[in-house]
Order: C-alpha cells, then structure tokens, then sequence
C-alpha cells in the first residue's frame, strides 16, 4: 500500500494525522505491528518516520527499480492493541 500526501500539503498534520488513524486500526485489529521501506536518500521521510516512532531495521540494498537503496523501517502497535483490548473489557 502506497500512502502519499501531495507536496502542497506537507507539513499541515496530514501525513500524522493518517498514520495515527492506521495505528488506531492496526491496533484494533490486533496487529502487532507495522513494518516500511523507504528510499534512504529521502531525509524528509526517514525523519518523519522515526518522530512517528518508527526505528530503522537495516538497509535493504537496490531495493527500488532504480537500483536506489532503501532503508527498513518498523514500529510496535502494541500500546494501541492494549488500548483495545482493555476498552473491550469495560
């Protein structure tokens, strides 16, 4: 799945705003987790990942049809499934 917030927009709370409705459902889900790659060029992104919680779990070399690298990315959604799992109980 491909999430894009057009470059006009940017900046504006979209892209959290986005995430943070994907961790409230990953988490109802019962999802673990979330796991991404993005270009390791892309500063912009890296840095918005890992102010969302993400932490990085290594390169992954070529992986775009450029030959560009990427860099993985994952956060927990454990604290969301908590959430949850404690709501279901009132």
């Amino acid at each position: 799945m491909n999430i894009v917030v057009h470059g006009n927009y940017r900046r504006h709370g979209i892209g959290s705003s986005l995430l943070a409705a994907i961790f409230e459902m990953g988490g109802y889900l019962g999802c673990s987790g979330i796991r991404l790659i993005a270009k390791l060029t892309d500063e912009a992104a890296i840095s918005f990942y890992t102010g969302m919680g993400f932490s990085n779990t290594g390169k992954k070399e070529r992986y775009y049809s450029d030959g560009s690298d990427g860099i993985g990315m994952e956060r927990s959604l454990e604290d969301e499934r908590q959430w949850w799992i404690r709501r279901a109980r009132i």
